[in-house]
Parts: C-alpha cells; sequence; structure tokens
C-alpha cells in the first residue's frame, strides 16, 4: 500500500442500520477512488442526545478490518466539535456532506465525485442502494457478524420456507403514504395492515411458508399474530438478530433500515423482497430497491 495513499473517513452515526448504510457508501468509494478507508465511530457519539434507544457504535461487531479504526482523529468533546465546525468552513474540500434537496432535509441519489490527492471525511446517510451496489458481493461478506451465534432458530430457518418480518413498535417518524413531503409518526396498525396483505402474497407465490417475526415488544405484537402459527424470536441482542436474518429465505421488509440491510446483504439469490408502498423510515427518495416488490 502506498504510503501517500489518502484517506476516507466515514462518520458513523445513529442507529446500527444506519451506519451500515454509512459504511456500505464509504466502502464502496474507497475502492473507486483507491482510498484508505476509516472510520470515524465516535466523534457522533459524545453527545448524551445521540445515544438514545441503545444507539451506540455497533460495527467493530462485524468482520471489519481493524485497520478501518488506527489513524483516526476525533472529534469527541465540545472543544473538538467546535473546532470541526470551523475546519468545515476553512477547508471545504476536505469534507464531503450529503447534497439536499434545496431548503428541506429530502435527499436523493446523485454519484459522488471525490478527489482523491486529499484526506476526506465524508457524513450523511446514504440510504440508497445505488450508492454502493456495485460493493454488494464484497459487502456480503464482509458485514457478517464476528461471533457465530448459536441459536435453535438456525435450523428453524434454514429447513423451512422462512419469511422474515420486524416490527418496531417504538413511535418514530417517517415519510408515510403518498405525501412525501411531510414527516408522519409511522404507527404500529399502518406495518401490521401491510404484513398481513403481505403474508397473503407470500402464501400465494411460495409453498408452506413459515414467518418469523422479530420485534422490540413482543408480548405486544403476540396480541396481532397468533402464536401457534407465526414463530416469534426475541434474543434481546440486535447483532444475534441481524446474524439470523442471513439463514432467511425471504423477507417482509419493514419500514426500517435495520431490517432493509438485512434484507439486502441475504444471500439468498433467490429470495423475495417485499416492501410497503407509502411508508419508508428515509428522507432518501430512491431508498427502496426498485427490485422489490411493492405492497
Amino acid at each position: 500500500m502506498s504510503p501517500n495513499k489518502k484517506k476516507i473517513i466515514v462518520r458513523v452515526s445513529s442507529g446500527l442500520g444506519n451506519q451500515l448504510f454509512m459504511f456500505c457508501n464509504a466502502y464502496y468509494l474507497s475502492q473507486k477512488y483507491n482510498l484508505k478507508l476509516k472510520i470515524d465511530d465516535k466523534s457522533s457519539f459524545f453527545q448524551k442526545k445521540n445515544l438514545s434507544d441503545n444507539r451506540l457504535s455497533k460495527l467493530k461487531f462485524f468482520k471489519i478490518s481493524d485497520k478501518c479504526y488506527k489513524g483516526v482523529k476525533y472529534y469527541d468533546s465540545w472543544l473538538k466539535h467546535i473546532f470541526r465546525k470551523i475546519l468545515l468552513i476553512l477547508k471545504k474540500d476536505n469534507f464531503f456532506l450529503e447534497h439536499k434537496y434545496k431548503n428541506t432535509k429530502k435527499t436523493f441519489y446523485k454519484p459522488i465525485k471525490l478527489n482523491q490527492n486529499t484526506n476526506i471525511e465524508i457524513s450523511g446517510y446514504y440510504e440508497s442502494e445505488k450508492y454502493f451496489i456495485k460493493s454488494k458481493k464484497k459487502l456480503q461478506c464482509m458485514l457478517v457478524p464476528k461471533i457465530a451465534f448459536k441459536s435453535k432458530y438456525i435450523d428453524l430457518l434454514k429447513n423451512s420456507n422462512s419469511v422474515s418480518i420486524h416490527i418496531r413498535t417504538k413511535a418514530f417518524y417517517g415519510y408515510a403514504y403518498k405525501d412525501f413531503n411531510k414527516k408522519k409518526p409511522i404507527r404500529i396498525q399502518d406495518q401490521i395492515n401491510y404484513i398481513k396483505k403481505s403474508i397473503l402474497f407470500m402464501k400465494s407465490k411460495l409453498k408452506n411458508p413459515k414467518f418469523f417475526i422479530w420485534s422490540d415488544d413482543i408480548n405486544l405484537i403476540k396480541k396481532y399474530f397468533n402464536p401457534s402459527i407465526f414463530e416469534f424470536i426475541n434474543t434481546k441482542n440486535d447483532i444475534h438478530d441481524f446474524y439470523l436474518f442471513s439463514f432467511c429465505k425471504h423477507f417482509i421488509v419493514s419500514p426500517s433500515t435495520y431490517h432493509w440491510m438485512g434484507a439486502w446483504l441475504n444471500k439468498n439469490e433467490n429470495k423475495i423482497c417485499l416492501r410497503p408502498n407509502y411508508m419508508t423510515p428515509s428522507n432518501n427518495i430512491n431508498f427502496w430497491p426498485e427490485k422489490w416488490i411493492k405492497i
């Protein structure tokens, strides 16, 4: 490796799904522009407001090279945070920020052009496969948990026509229904209605499908789905749950970056992925892969 090779430093933040999107984009760019990939997994997490809902840096649980964490300059205190704000003004060429529609938080896919002759920090969510689709095979091999969890569910998932369902019960905002101009609460009932329609679709396409449900509140979800028909998975570990996604055959993808990534990284080439027609957790209008079926 050339000692003069420049770096791309990805500043990760938010939950696991978001962190994976950020990493995937930066990884593809590091390959395209021949840059050393570095991960800043501290600068966005020193503020208490960014630590809600167990939102900690999780990328170290995956098979990503330890070299990515070495030689990184962190802005993990208020003084350093302010200094970075100044650098954003004085050294714009060293920072790449996700583009947005004018005067909005909405984003869209746009090819990224970088100067490979300087070190660059990249921040933003980049929640579209279009940013990193060309690196999919490599990412599928890399973004696997380091721990091969032992679980009774693995054989159940592998030996059945398994369909993954994921339901997030805690209130969160996204773009719901046909209006992409205003964020609205994505309610449990919205998700339930979508899932029940999707179950009917899967039953019409698959032989003897077996449905597995992941949720942050299994007891609540059991009120909507018959426990004698559905298998409920609750490992209380988001990395363990993510690992189990890799053994599923098909997906009813929830409006969640976490479940999106679990479905996208799954290696089953014949998988059916369904997605909601009018719900998305992302600001990116290109969030849903074009090949996934709208329900």
